[in-house]
């Protein structure tokens, strides 16, 4: 999924999309199964990473699992994207329409382009449209420009993850930074406090991230774009018993 298969589908050459990770998605069925076969490959967790004071708050991926000379670092997700996303979109939806793609005599399985743009727009606005979340907004733009969306479907999956403003104010991003296919009754720009914070996002993204977020700048940002209150209190909430008893991230 996301970066390495962008990469292939989406550029004229791999190499023009950087990617730092590879992140696969499986079945949760077949979590231990996979986790074994790469363990005995020389595959290893690196939980070092986890820097928070909750620890690990993602609700279906881990942190990233290293071979052992260093050179592929996998993320593996049993689901597209984390809450609230995984509780509208399951692996096995996405499996039952991904695409065929051929990758150095190689055949790979990945999303279809509307999922692939759900799963941009989940992590543009997990990412709270700021610099980690330049990459996905790059990548919706070309997926949009070069694809014919089923719009009615995209909105619907966006909608029942409690996205829809999210997304409103994403697909708004994408059109007025330039990329073309946005229809026109989608890319609303918010009003009011909304509208306030959208012009922020705007100005940010295109001064290329000059500053940092506060921690008020990213509360402010989640309770506005992340998918409303109740998700919000969720992720919170897996903070607050992150700091009781933080995760390491780790399967098992």
């Amino acid at each position: 999924m996301k970066g390495f298969a962008n990469a292939h589908t989406l550029y004229t050459t791999p190499d023009a999309r950087i990617a730092g990770d590879l992140d696969a998605l499986i079945l949760e069925s077949d979590l231990s199964r996979v986790v074994s076969l790469l363990k005995a490959a020389g595959f290893q967790f690196r939980d070092g990473d986890v820097s928070a004071r909750w620890g690990f708050t993602a609700t279906s991926s881990y942190v990233p699992f290293v071979s052992a000379d260093g050179s592929c670092n996998l993320d593996l997700h049993t689901a597209p994207d984390s809450d609230p996303l995984d509780r509208v979109l399951t692996a096995a939806q996405v499996f039952a329409e991904a695409r065929s793609i051929a990758i150095e005599r190689m055949t790979l399985r990945v999303p279809s382009v509307d999922h692939s743009l759900v799963i941009a727009i989940s992590n543009i606005v997990k990412d709270r449209f700021g610099l980690f979340a330049a990459k996905k907004i790059v990548d919706a733009g070309r997926l949009m420009e070069g694809t014919q969306m089923e719009w009615r479907r995209v909105v619907e999956i966006l909608h029942r993850a409690h996205l829809a403003k999210s997304a409103r104010a994403a697909l708004a991003l994408l059109s007025d930074l330039g990329f073309q296919g946005v229809p026109d009754e989608l890319a609303h720009v918010p009003r009011g406090g909304a509208g306030r914070e959208y012009a922020r996002i705007l100005a940010e993204t295109r001064a290329l991230y000059p500053g940092e977020e506060s921690s008020f700048a990213i509360l402010r940002r989640e309770f506005l774009f992340g998918g409303g209150l109740p998700v919000a209190l969720r992720r919170n909430s897996r903070r607050l018993a992150g700091l009781m008893r933080p995760s390491r991230g780790i399967p098992g």
